[in-house]
């Protein structure tokens, strides 16, 4: 009996420091998804920076564009520089992309 209870004694310690430390954690989790998503804004204002200065003018791909959802957006022309949208494809280019067998790109 003596052994049990002194279990649960040890057990009620570590709950204690648990709770601090999950406070401490919470903190921490706060700031860095904080840092977390001021670099993804930083990055995003360069990527926008980016793809307006690219001229689009090296060539394109016809793909077929996947929302993060999983549903499909439909084909559009990609620079092959930026990797951004940069119009619609042709008839014929819809044909000629389904002809080619080719496999859905996300």
């Amino acid at each position: 009996m003596q052994t049990y209870i002194e279990e649960e004694e040890d057990i009620n310690n570590i709950d204690s420091n648990n709770l601090e430390l999950l406070s401490y954690d919470k903190e921490n989790i706060s700031n860095r998804v904080k840092e977390i998503k001021n670099s993804i804004a930083i990055l995003n204002k360069e990527l926008s920076e980016l793809t307006l200065d690219c001229r689009h003018s090296d060539g394109y791909n016809i793909k077929l564009i996947i929302k993060n959802d999983g549903s499909r957006v439909g084909l559009r022309k990609i620079c092959d520089i930026c990797d951004n949208i940069i119009g619609y494809p042709t008839s014929n280019e819809k044909n000629e992309w389904c002809n080619d067998g080719k496999d859905i790109d996300k």
